[in-house]
């Protein structure tokens, strides 16, 4: 959902899977276009899409048949529910709903505590199509993630110092 820090969750996943891509972002309009770098490109050019849009049932359908499996990494934030998807769909094999309060860090230390638990919890949750040893839990992966954040907060940083006329 929007305003749950999304975005981080999107780039701390991205950051693992993909860490030199353009952000993908699913538009919430009809049709479902996926943009990256403002182009539309197929969903089946990358590993992680961002979006709003929460029908999860109704994603799977529609884009199983072009992977191997669909996973989805929610953020939930507070009790509004607007803020937050349904409780049942956390419990579903292929869902991975995390906390606000896990998605927030201050300082460099933070990050990578953050990225590490983060990393744990996608593991855990998808052993069943990872396996246990899987080379998500690689350091050098984490690493990428960190930095993908890092750059994220430096973007986010000199956006704000940006004057609009």
């Amino acid at each position: 959902p929007p305003h749950t820090a999304s975005t981080v969750l999107a780039n701390w996943i991205m950051g693992i899977f993909e860490p030199e891509e353009y952000y993908s972002f699913m538009v919430n309009t009809k049709g479902r276009p996926v943009l990256q770098n403002g182009v539309e490109i197929p969903i089946s050019k990358t590993i992680v899409t961002k979006t709003h849009y929460l029908d999860l049932l109704a994603l799977y359908k529609r884009f199983r048949k072009e992977f191997d499996e669909v996973f989805f990494v929610v953020s939930n934030r507070g009790t509004d529910p607007e803020t937050r998807i349904d409780y049942d769909f956390c419990e579903y094999n292929n869902v991975l709903c995390i906390e606000y309060d896990d998605l927030v860090y201050s300082n460099n230390i933070e990050l990578e505590l953050m990225v590490q638990k983060l990393t744990r919890m996608f593991q855990d949750r998808f052993e069943y199509f990872f396996g246990a040893n899987s080379p998500l839990l690689d350091m050098e992966k984490q690493k990428n993630a960190v930095q993908r954040l890092k750059e994220m907060d430096e973007v986010t940083r000199s956006m704000a110092d940006q004057t609009f006329d």
